[in-house]
């Protein structure tokens, strides 16, 4: 599914050997969504993110309502300009706002990771990425996890077998 010009999301990445440790439900990621959520996890989701040269539109959005931990790792060594990940600090609480960030709030703040390097956030923060300048793809593997027994309907459903992906207005 298309993010917006020049980005491309991959859920559902679980075929072999990504349906087993550690890329699916690796124990760090459920032991820290455990202390955030205090409850059993279990990872709910897991795709790619290719960022590809010449991106340049950013489309602010959250994950979703749903009380989980996103993990982002980086699959190389990227420049800064590749198109790396922006965050709104102090977002992670209310689900109303899904566009860039206005005057008054907390500015926006860059990550940039090399590879095997990860960040983790809620799944209810604002996010962003940033332009690709570069003349090569930028590559992020993502997981989220939740309570046992939680599902992401909003963006990660099913109808008949095909999966379900809704995007937020910026």
């Amino acid at each position: 599914m298309s993010q917006s010009d020049g980005r491309l999301d991959q859920p559902d990445q679980s075929d072999p050997p990504f349906d087993k440790a550690p890329w699916h439900n690796h124990p760090d990621m459920l032991n820290l969504c455990g202390l955030f959520l205090r409850s059993r996890c279990e990872q709910i989701t897991q795709g790619l993110l290719w960022n590809f040269p010449g991106a340049d539109h950013t489309h602010w959005h959250r994950d979703g309502r749903l009380k989980a931990v996103t993990v982002f790792v980086a699959a190389a060594d990227y420049l800064p300009s590749a198109g790396w990940p922006l965050f709104q600090p102090c977002t992670h609480g209310e689900y109303k706002d899904h566009g860039a960030p206005r005057e008054g709030d907390p500015p926006a703040v860059q990550v940039w990771l090399r590879k095997g390097e990860s960040v983790l956030f809620s799944y209810q923060t604002k996010h962003a990425a940033t332009p690709n300048g570069e003349r090569i793809s930028r590559l992020l593997l993502y997981g989220a996890y939740s309570a046992r027994g939680m599902r992401d309907t909003e963006n990660h459903g099913t109808a008949g077998g095909v999966p379900v992906v809704s995007i937020h207005d910026a």
